[in-house]
């Protein structure tokens, strides 16, 4: 019967065997188990893509390959081996890196052509932050996002003062300064990409739900978008002075740069 279903199969390889049924057939059994045409024909050519034309020679030979792997699977099977702790750290491992590689493919084009559409708009953004440690405990977590939330319901009421919130409620050690205003950012220009999802996906002077990044829990607030003013690249000559130099000192510094 074998042999049979290698003939069937060399002819729907080849396109011989229309009518014939042949994708369909059982080439073999093993375990209670059926294996068809079909499945063998998919699977020898997933592995050996440049054997477009195959022999019979060339089909026997990796038909006795298959076999033996399913062969070797059943008995695994029946053994348990998949319970073993060592095995299953190993398929967790091995699942790990497909999904890796997997995503790597469908999602590379995917976040390249999403920077694309980024990098054509610069947007102005305010934000306030709600620090919390990436190792913090889930009850110092909740209470910084419950925080979060109840500032982010005093910025939704009517006529609240967004600067004057972020002075008053902003763990951002710059709020004293800017008030919440970060200036105008741009895609691939900062280290979260949440921050960036979320401020690139919030209407323009709407406040954001609490956004996660390792500084803790930030309430973001785009106030204007323009289009890309472009970057530059920057170098410079730095002579360094302390904060408590010398009149002598600083004239020093400024007659040698």
């Amino acid at each position: 019967m074998i042999y049979r279903s290698i003939v069937l199969l060399l002819l729907a390889i080849t396109g011989l065997g229309t009518g014939l049924h042949a994708q369909s057939d059982v080439l073999f059994t093993y375990d209670g188990r059926q294996v068809t045409v079909d499945e063998f024909r998919y699977v020898f050519f997933k592995n050996n893509p440049a054997k477009k034309d195959p022999s019979l020679q060339d089909l026997q030979e990796y038909l006795d390959l298959y076999i033996n792997f399913k062969l070797k699977v059943a008995e695994a099977e029946a053994a348990r081996v998949d319970t073993i702790p060592t095995v299953r750290r190993d398929l967790n491992n091995y699942t790990d890196q497909l999904f890796r590689s997997y995503l790597e493919r469908t999602l590379l084009d995917t976040l390249v052509r999403e920077a694309y559409e980024r990098m054509h708009h610069d947007i102005r953004a305010s934000h306030i932050l709600v620090s919390v440690g990436q190792d913090a405990t889930p009850d110092d977590t909740l209470i910084a996002w419950e925080l979060a939330m109840n500032i982010r319901q005093r910025l939704l009421r009517r006529g609240s003062n967004f600067e004057a919130i972020a002075l008053e409620e902003s763990q951002d050690r710059f709020a004293s300064e800017n008030r919440g205003d970060l200036g105008y950012l741009t895609t691939l220009t900062l280290p979260f990409y949440h921050f960036e999802n979320t401020l690139y996906n919030t209407p323009e002077n709407q406040v954001s739900m609490p956004v996660r990044t390792s500084l803790g829990y930030h309430l973001l607030r785009p106030v204007a978008r323009r289009p890309a003013m472009g970057t530059v690249t920057v170098k410079h000559l730095l002579l360094k002075l302390d904060e408590d130099s010398s009149e002598e000192d600083v004239q020093k510094a400024q007659a040698r740069i």
